[in-house]
């Protein structure tokens, strides 16, 4: 339950910062789709944050050097949350 918190503010706070000026319409735009979905679709949450944050990473690491300070928590919180919905998953467990 607090996961799927703080995984809800990690997207917005990348929503707020991609739709502050609107340089990038497309990754604004998918940034306010990815956390509608995060809100509406509370069975599949942790599969919306995994997926959402693959090219969110993917976008940092770009320019990762030069990214603004709240960039880089930003990208240093995504990394380490981008593995959670992976954890979770139930494996199989072996017949005796």
């Amino acid at each position: 339950m607090h996961l799927a918190f703080f995984q809800g503010f990690l997207l917005i706070a990348y929503m707020f910062h991609q739709t502050e000026s609107w340089d990038h319409r497309d990754v604004a735009v998918y940034s306010v789709f990815v956390v509608a979905a995060f809100l509406v679709l509370k069975r599949y949450r942790n599969l919306v944050f995994g997926l959402a944050s693959l090219p969110i990473l993917y976008r940092y690491t770009l320019v990762f050097p030069n990214l603004a300070n709240h960039s880089n928590l930003s990208f240093f919180l995504f990394l380490l949350q981008v593995q959670s919905p992976f954890t979770n998953l139930k494996v199989p467990k072996a017949i005796p």
